[in-house]
């Protein structure tokens, strides 16, 4: 994870022109499988919904995405797949 930028003047974070990132990594096992043993779909934007709110309860302050709600809900997901994750073999 890049570090976490320091809180601005407006109790916010100010994000580097250049992005800021977290790396997730995980196994796919066979629960997370469709019938053809390839990660389903639905368990992949369940994936990238959680660790994308993960990330910014990580920026949360008091100001910005704090408490009761770290991160708010996800309005919309837009997910392109280009290929098959297999499973486990």
């Amino acid at each position: 994870m890049d570090p976490i930028p320091p809180v601005n003047a407006k109790g916010g974070r100010t994000i580097p022109a250049d992005g800021w990132r977290t790396i997730y990594s995980l196994v796919v096992t066979e629960d997370m499988c469709n019938p053809l043993g390839n990660l389903h779909g639905g368990a992949a934007a369940t994936l990238v919904d959680t660790v994308t709110s993960a990330s910014m309860g990580l920026l949360a302050t008091d100001k910005m995405w704090g408490h009761p709600m770290l991160t708010g809900v996800s309005l919309a997901l837009d997910m392109a797949y280009y290929n098959a994750i297999a499973g486990p073999r």
